[in-house]
């Protein structure tokens, strides 16, 4: 389950006067956005009418320029003699077209510095052609071009309209017939407008994002202009109503500013600008302002934190102390304050500190060194008769046999000796170390017996012999086993001692097949699981018996006090087949009496 730590009250103060600050910010910038938008919004408002005008004007210029022509050629008299009675060479007649139309006039050049008119056409009623270009063209261009001219001039004419419109990937192509004063048709003038420099005339409502204009024709046929619009008017004839001044018009879901203006040469444009675009304009409008207004927010919450952080010192001061506390330093203390509140936590947590301090000097170490005490008053209680045991037989052998053997067994003796005498500071051996003394026990033992008493040692894994130890607790029920088990059986025995790991623990067991626990050859002992502590004999004549159980309740109260109540031993016992003592403990390499005592 998991811990929900709580906020700290520093924290806290620190979350609710910004969030008051922030919401005070957030409230006065829509107030701000309220009052400018309100009043600059009609001024803006009127700004995009305008460009919408000023660039459907500009346009109309352009057109105007080719209507102008169309004027100068009806005036011109001997280009109208070429239409309706040509006397002299098309070359005279070209000379005369090339005055009238001046395609390198500002008129056409200005704004985007490119022709809206590219070429001009004048067509009599016998197909003659009269051209100019913008650019100069070469002899087998000028005839590819003509002949394009002339093909699309018979489609012309086979309508039967005033004026026609041809549109290919580059260009427009516009012609209208020619009048006299008296309504006469006389002949035809083309116009090949440029979709490119089109592009670049209205390149300026790109200002605005999602704009999107229309280029038609007199009959509301889409000539160029922005890709979705255009398939949009295809399906709604309502886009291409005129009206006289820019309005507003909802499309798919979103509002536009719309203005359509009635050009010359019969074109018509159609320019649409979102309204979500003068949001924009007027956030760049006021953008100084919210900046403004963002740094002085910034710098009141940063001002207010650091005054918070200020007064609140004390509150970090004490929980510092309090974790000073937590970690076992008793004596720690807080300084004095200025804020009666503080002072009075501070003068109460001293108090506080004194008195815990005061317990764990006084009471708590007291306890320690009781318990130090009653560790080693419990190891001192094993029992020493083997000692006097092995010393006569040391002694009966080295007087009858003299035999090299005696070194040895007189070594491994001494080892068992300074085990039990020497290294009292160490309740705490490793396996290894408890093995050997083992084995010296076992050796000198079967040595004793002349081979009737044979042993086994099984080890699970052999990183289990760093595991730390009781110190000559595996001894202590080994001798148990040999002297109170297979000594008053006759015919020897053996003992086996296995050692385990189980989840974390470690499982010492020392079996063997003599007596059974409690019993004596011929009677009847203790049988099953043997609870414990044991109870102590009263008799006189079972002196032994007592001494041997207050060494296993010895033992077994010496587990619990170094590791606690759920450790320590277990016997199980069978009449006549042998008994099994079990010691388990925690599995660990350090020392736990160390690092209780640390602790």
């Amino acid at each position: 389950m998991k811990t929900n730590h709580p906020k700290s009250l520093r924290l806290k103060i620190i979350i609710l006067n910004c969030s008051i600050i922030l919401g005070s910010l957030v409230l006065l910038v829509a107030f701000l956005l309220f009052s400018m938008s309100s009043i600059i919004g009609s001024y803006l408002q009127e700004d995009i009418d305008f460009f919408l005008q000023e660039t459907g004007t500009n346009l109309e210029t352009k057109t105007l320029f080719a209507e102008d022509i169309v004027l100068d050629l009806r005036r011109n008299s001997v280009l109208l003699d070429f239409l309706q009675n040509p006397k002299t060479t098309n070359e005279e007649y070209l000379q005369e077209f090339k005055k009238v139309v001046n395609l390198y006039s500002d008129k056409n050049t200005d704004l985007v510095s490119a022709p809206f008119l590219t070429s001009v056409y004048l067509l009599n009623h016998q197909e003659e052609i009269l051209a100019v270009h913008y650019y100069q063209k070469l002899f087998s261009q000028e005839q590819e071009l003509s002949l394009k001219i002339a093909n699309l001039h018979t489609q012309f004419k086979g309508n039967g309209r005033d004026v026609q419109f041809f549109s290919d990937q580059d260009n427009i192509h516009v012609f209208l017939t020619l009048y006299t004063n008296f309504m006469q048709n006389i002949g035809t003038v083309a116009f090949t407008l440029s979709k490119d420099t089109i592009f670049q005339l209205m390149k300026t409502t790109d200002r605005y994002q999602q704009t999107f204009w229309g280029l038609f024709n007199k009959y509301n046929q889409p000539l160029c202009g922005s890709p979705q619009y255009l398939e949009q008017s295809k399906s709604n004839q309502q886009l291409l109503q005129t009206i006289s001044a820019p309005h507003a018009l909802t499309m798919n879901g979103q509002k536009y500013r719309y203005h359509t203006q009635n050009l010359r040469l019969g074109l018509k444009v159609v320019i649409a600008i979102p309204e979500n675009q003068l949001m924009g304009l007027i956030f760049q409008t006021i953008r100084s302002y919210l900046i403004y207004a963002v740094i002085l927010g910034v710098a009141i919450v940063g001002l207010s934190v650091l005054l918070i952080l200020r007064l609140t010192v004390p509150l970090r001061e004490i929980r510092k102390k309090i974790t000073l506390v937590k970690e076992g330093q008793y004596n720690t203390k807080l300084p004095d304050y200025n804020s009666r509140e503080f002072q009075e936590i501070s003068s109460v947590f001293n108090q506080m500190t004194e008195r815990i301090n005061y317990l764990i000097t006084e009471v708590y170490q007291k306890k320690l060194l009781l318990q130090e005490e009653e560790l080693k008053f419990l190891q001192s209680q094993m029992n020493p008769h083997f000692m006097f045991n092995v010393l006569n037989m040391i002694a009966i052998k080295a007087q009858l046999d003299k035999n090299h053997e005696i070194h040895k067994m007189t070594t491994a003796f001494s080892r068992l000796v300074q085990a039990s005498i020497y290294r009292k500071d160490k309740e705490l051996v490793s396996l290894r170390q408890e093995l050997e003394y083992v084995e010296f026990y076992l050796y000198l033992q079967c040595t004793r017996y002349d081979g009737s008493l044979s042993y086994k040692i099984t080890l699970e894994d052999d990183s289990l012999l760093d595991c730390q130890v009781p110190k000559l607790c595996l001894q202590f029920i080994v001798e148990n086993a040999v002297v109170h088990g297979l000594e008053p059986k006759s015919g020897g025995g053996t003992v086996e001692i296995l050692v385990n790991q189980r989840q974390g623990l470690l499982e010492m067991q020392v079996k063997d097949n003599g007596m059974g626990f409690g019993s004596k050859a011929g009677a009847e002992g203790l049988e099953g699981e043997i609870p414990l502590p044991l109870e102590l004999p009263t008799h006189q004549d079972q002196a032994a018996h007592r001494h041997n159980r207050v060494g296993i309740n010895n033992l077994h109260q010496l587990i619990k006090l170094l590791y606690g109540q759920e450790y320590g031993l277990s016997i199980f016992s069978q009449s006549g087949k042998g008994t099994t003592v079990t010691i388990l403990i925690p599995q660990t390499t350090t020392n736990i009496q160390e690092e209780l005592c640390t602790k």
